[in-house]
């Protein structure tokens, strides 16, 4: 066994490693878990050998806790797991440290910087493991996209947009929760014509994003006002809407605002000079899901009773919904097969959701695919063809006309042009052809 314990070093990095990684790369958390595990199992041999008891015990309830939840226990036990692991190596460090001390320098310096790497790796770990708040806050800082909650908005103004139509910015709409204000821009054809009311919902992992620049995991910037002037000019007026950010408010808070935003429109909307007996819905990414819920609680009144999501618009009033790159069901929602953003999404996904989302009793709530019925409005989709939600496009587009709800789906060819999550807002050639196709399917729909 002693061989065993000249390797400790090993050991200890293969389960600090493993720790960080399996927060890291979610679809391969069980991988990363079980080689956890063996180094666990190292240290308990070795510990046995060397009759150190007290850590070995360390290394036993964190195997256990490990195989808890490696078999799908609660998150709780993920914590537990963590926490046991890294007393674990805070245990063989000060054993490991001790006796390097009394060796050579390059030891001592080698043990120091093993000492340091674990200590930064644990740490690191254990902040994402107890909560998601470590990276979201992170983002929602100045660093990066410098977004929050208020109750407060810059006062209202009408200005007269380029194309000559008008905006209405930062009207309130009446919410019981935090950035609860619309944008409402005016067709230039308003007045002269029926407009129907296209009203859009915002993307950015329920934790950023904004109703004027959009969704930033899709690069918004100044893409969406081009999508909304080229709504304007084919004589759509646009409804843009905010809504609160996790992790202070969670589900399903941004879908009751979206029901009061209505119910503002509904009472206020003829004074704007807005139709709302003719209204598109519209989300990207998790706007989609927003969308998606809405729509489902106002066609359906028995899904509307099981999410408490009040019917607060006549289903007839619903012309047509277009999901643009959307979050189509939530419990797939870290699943593009893009690493990176995979882990963002996971990240946002415990934040607005809970912590083991994907497993939680109310997740099935936000799978379009298995909620629409055959009331639901026609429906335009249209995904990237990399890292982003295309396979649940797809099967909510295969099930629309199973159920004969009128449907159409586009994708680009990755040989065609390149298209990541949230390309539908870009003034490019496939952006440009989406968006015409967007609009020759709402005419057909709504102006028919």
């Amino acid at each position: 066994m002693r061989i065993l314990k000249d390797q400790t070093p090993v050991a200890l990095t293969l389960c600090a490693v493993s720790l960080l990684l399996r927060q890291y790369f979610v679809h391969a958390a069980p991988i990363f878990t079980v080689l956890c595990l063996a180094a666990l199992l190292w240290g308990v041999l070795a510990d046995s050998a060397e009759k150190c008891y007290c850590t070995g015990a360390a290394a036993v309830l964190a195997i256990l806790f490990g195989a808890v939840r490696l078999a799908g226990g609660a998150y709780f036990c993920n914590i537990l797991f963590v926490i046991a692991a890294i007393i674990w190596q805070g245990m063989e460090v000060r054993a490991f440290y001790r006796r390097q001390k009394e060796t050579k320098r390059s030891s001592r310096i080698f043990a120091v910087v093993l000492v340091t790497f674990l200590l930064a790796a644990d740490v690191v770990t254990m902040a994402d493991t107890i909560s998601a708040n470590f990276y979201i806050r992170l983002m929602q800082s100045p660093l990066f996209f410098d977004v929050g909650n208020s109750f407060e908005a810059s006062d209202s103004q009408e200005i007269s947009l380029d194309n000559g139509g008008t905006c209405i910015s930062d009207i309130p709409y009446g919410s019981a929760y935090p950035n609860g204000y619309l944008d409402i821009y005016l067709s230039p054809k308003n007045g002269s014509e029926p407009c129907p009311t296209f009203c859009f919902v915002h993307g950015g992992g329920f934790t950023w994003g904004d109703k004027v620049d959009g969704d930033p995991n899709g690069g918004a910037g100044g893409g969406q006002q081009w999508y909304f002037t080229e709504l304007l000019d084919a004589g759509y007026n646009v409804v843009s809407i905010n809504y609160a950010l996790a992790p202070e408010y969670r589900y399903p808070t941004p879908v009751l605002q979206l029901c009061e935003a209505t119910a503002f429109l509904l009472e206020h909307g003829a004074d704007y000079g807005l139709d709302l007996t003719a209204v598109v819905y519209s989300g990207g990414s998790a706007g989609g899901n927003i969308v998606g819920q809405f729509l489902c609680a106002q066609t359906d009144s028995a899904y509307a009773g099981r999410t408490g999501i009040p019917q607060v618009i006549p289903a007839e009033y619903c012309k047509a919904a277009v999901f643009a790159s959307a979050l189509l069901d939530g419990a797939r929602y870290c699943e593009t097969g893009s690493i990176g953003f995979d882990f963002m999404l996971n990240e946002c996904g415990r934040v607005y959701f809970g912590e083991d989302f994907t497993t939680s009793d109310r997740i099935s709530e936000t799978d379009i695919v298995q909620n629409v019925t055959s009331a639901f409005p026609p429906v335009y989709l249209s995904d990237g063809n990399y890292g982003s939600f295309t396979d649940q496009a797809e099967d909510l587009y295969a099930w629309l006309c199973a159920l004969g709800v009128p449907a159409e789906f586009t994708w680009y060819p990755p040989e065609q042009e390149t298209l990541g999550h949230g390309f539908e807002i870009f003034n490019t050639p496939c952006g440009v052809d989406n968006l015409q196709r967007t609009i020759d399917f709402l005419n057909d729909i709504v102006c028919s």
